[in-house]
């Protein structure tokens, strides 16, 4: 798996663990602003739901999606958070890095405790020119682990890594 692609992963797992450490590093001091239609928290569910034309953002930082959950375990910690969209996008820019990564799906969700998140449908992470996309994508963090399966017609996974010279000239 090329570094680049596991790396836009890590970004988006670093994004996802919770409210609190949304950002990367360059952007953990800067306000995090949601706005949506309507929320509500229930404390009772242990769940915080933003809906209609959510939009998150941290710094470099930006999450839309037509409804973003989050919900809490017994001890008031997250637990999943899920973004939900036609599809769902995703764009923060990396310290060190030229390029935003990028990613979208119908469904991003992040099991905060297992440390896994999924991309469901229509499955799409982009730095750069590299490009990673499948119907469904996996990332188990502690494992290290990547698992993409196809879609479209051809039902297939399709990875595109720009040789290095290329890359070294745009970043």
């Amino acid at each position: 798996m090329n570094l680049t692609i596991k790396n836009s992963l890590l970004g988006i797992v670093a994004l996802l663990v919770s409210m609190q450490v949304w950002a990367l590093s360059s952007d953990k001091d800067q306000p995090l602003e949601i706005e949506a239609d309507q929320a509500s928290i229930d404390d009772a569910k242990g769940e915080t739901i933003y809906e209609g034309n959510v939009m998150v953002s941290q710094g470099t930082l930006n999450l839309r999606a037509a409804k973003v959950s989050l919900t809490y375990d017994k001890n008031k910690k997250v637990d999943t958070i899920r973004a939900q969209g036609n599809p769902a996008y995703f764009k923060q820019r990396p310290d060190g890095r030229k390029d935003d990564i990028k990613a979208s799906a119908q469904v991003m969700e992040f099991n905060v405790k297992a440390d896994i998140l999924n991309l469901r449908t229509n499955a799409k992470i982009e730095q750069g020119k590299d490009v990673f996309t499948g119907e469904n994508i996996t990332y188990e963090a502690k494992r290290g682990l990547i698992k993409a399966t196809g879609g479209g017609s051809k039902g297939r996974v399709k990875v595109t890594v720009q040789p290095d010279s290329l890359r070294h000239k745009t970043e």
